[in-house]
């Protein structure tokens, strides 16, 4: 089983109690639909969810899976537009990612867009999409243009000769 299977599972009371709150006739939250992989990171969209409390449950729910999980980041998406960050999940999520991230020094969570959060519990294992880093291969290929420019203006003062 992977990660996005093993999220899908834990949060299936997280989807029943969604259901009972959701108005006749809206589009429901489904594990099935708005759990998933997104850049290689298990992904859950809440934008459809149905309040901050059952916001905050999914966030203790994912935090109590993290020692089932391989991936060592789970992204959580708040919304969408310019209501994302400022809604109640939005809000919600980012006070309960900051209260379980003050639990163990090496979790951690980044706001990877102004909608999206991303709780990383294992930065060993997180996918360079979920911590925001710039890979080696970055730093190799600014290094190298680094020292071309330095080259080129060492010649151009004759210094090679």
């Amino acid at each position: 089983m992977d990660d996005v299977e093993r999220i899908r599972e834990a949060l299936a009371g997280v989807q029943t109690s969604s259901r009972e709150r959701r108005r006749p006739g809206s589009t429901p939250w489904l594990v099935k639909t708005h759990v998933g992989w997104v850049r290689q990171v298990p992904t859950i969209d809440l934008s459809l969810l149905g309040g901050a409390r059952l916001a905050r449950r999914l966030v203790r729910e994912v935090q109590r899976l993290t020692g089932d999980l391989d991936t060592g980041a789970v992204a959580f998406i708040t919304g969408s537009g310019s209501a994302g960050p400022h809604s109640a999940v939005g809000t919600a999520v980012r006070e309960e990612l900051t209260k379980i991230c003050g639990e163990r020094e090496a979790w951690t969570f980044v706001a990877t867009s102004h909608t999206q959060y991303t709780f990383i519990y294992d930065a060993t294992r997180a996918p360079i999409a979920a911590t925001n880093e710039l890979g080696t291969l970055y730093y190799l290929l600014a290094g190298g243009f680094g020292l071309a420019v330095v080259l080129a203006v060492l010649q151009m003062l004759g210094v090679f000769g």
